[in-house]
């Protein structure tokens, strides 16, 4: 598999995670940017940044890597009126993106081969090894943000 297609499946099966764990938010995905600002009131921004790589070993003739990579995921809330509810909304979605993501084990789904889902890829995981932190962001014009910091590996073969 491509390092394109790797991608696709890291950042999808992400996705597709994150949707089951925070309905009601508007998630953007890595790679759009250029993405306008959602009408939600609630939305995260996703970007996956892979730090380093290393050779793990070999597995049934395939060579398998480690990624260690840090998922962002910037929080915004919007309101009628800044006020505490606004800042406890950023909090909350913040909150429960770190206690999620704490020891998550996320099984690499094949969606570049099966659109539907259905395949995982076998021994390829995003382990989130270490609790995420969270920080407070600039909030501008009634949107309240919050930083969610959240380093993991990422084992896949190439």
């Amino acid at each position: 598999m491509s390092a394109a297609a790797d991608n696709r499946n890291r950042d999808r099966t992400l996705m597709v995670w994150l949707t089951g764990i925070m309905p009601g938010v508007t998630l953007v995905p890595p790679g759009d940017e250029s993405a306008p600002i959602p009408a939600d009131p609630r939305w995260v921004r996703v970007q996956v940044d892979e730090v380093s790589s290393a050779l793990a070993g070999y597995r049934s003739g395939n060579r398998v890597v480690s990624s260690q990579i840090l998922v962002t995921l910037d929080v915004f809330t919007r309101g009628q009126q800044l006020g505490e509810a606004q800042v406890d909304g950023a909090d909350a979605v913040a909150s429960t993106l770190r206690s999620s993501l704490t020891a998550a084990s996320l099984p690499l789904v094949d969606y570049v081969a099966d659109a539907t889902g259905a395949t995982t890829l076998a021994g390829c995981t995003i382990r989130f090894a270490s609790p995420p932190t969270v920080r407070s962001a600039p909030s501008a014009s009634g949107v309240q943000r919050r930083q969610v910091l959240a380093p993991a590996i990422y084992l896949h073969e190439v």
